[in-house]
């Protein structure tokens, strides 16, 4: 590992480095993620990325459209 904090790919394992770091995810962020992924819209296409077209997006956004005022609702009654 260079000065500039650099490793090219490569990592350093040292035990005063790894007890010396603080936590990088605090717990607040854990909770306002888990707040985000409680009210996110879930969709799993039959194709995989490479296969993946227009024709399927559009069908995501529509698929959105029409479950979005139930989302809401849900969302307003938690």
């Amino acid at each position: 590992m260079n000065a500039s904090g650099a490793g090219y790919g490569q990592l350093q394992l040292g035990g005063d480095e790894k007890e010396g770091r603080e936590n990088i995810v605090k717990l607040t962020d854990i909770k306002k993620h888990i707040y985000m992924s409680a009210h996110c819209y879930l969709y799993s296409p039959s194709v995989l990325w490479p296969e993946i077209g227009f024709r399927h997006f559009a069908w995501a956004i529509l698929s959105f459209q029409r479950s979005y005022f139930y989302l809401d609702r849900k969302r307003k009654q938690s």
